[in-house]
């Protein structure tokens, strides 16, 4: 007779594929994760959606890089999803100045937010200033 999957094991099951999975399609996939198993967390998270497309009607252009070449956004991701995509990859967000492999240059440095941003493009908005 063969055993009915529980939701639990099933939970377990797609918290191991996301594990195997790497990068910015780990990210996403905790974040769905998170979103689809905590309705609560999907409600706070659709009302900051809501908040981040009425701060993006307000400003007044779509480009915000500065005369220096960096980028001029900022990614205004919830610390919950920020938190669920740590939890599968601690590495993520980690700047850590010191690697010179990966952050040899401010241009290295806007790829890992360019990165970011195709990713989360929900999250992104202009920078004033």
């Amino acid at each position: 007779m063969k055993k009915q999957t529980t939701e639990k094991e099933k939970q377990l099951a797609e918290i191991q594929r996301i594990l195997n999975l790497k990068g910015p399609e780990q990210w996403k996939a905790a974040q769905e994760f998170a979103l689809n198993n905590n309705p609560s967390l999907a409600a706070e998270h659709q009302i900051h959606l809501k908040e981040l497309e009425t701060v993006r009607e307000e400003q007044d252009r779509d480009d915000a890089r500065s005369a220096d070449g960096s980028l001029r956004f900022d990614l205004s991701m919830p610390a919950t999803i920020f938190a669920a995509i740590r939890a599968f990859d601690p590495a993520f967000m980690m700047f850590d100045k010191r690697d010179k492999t990966r952050y040899k240059t401010k241009r290295s440095t806007n790829a890992e937010a360019r990165k970011l941003m195709k990713v989360f493009p929900e999250y992104k908005i202009p920078r004033n200033g």
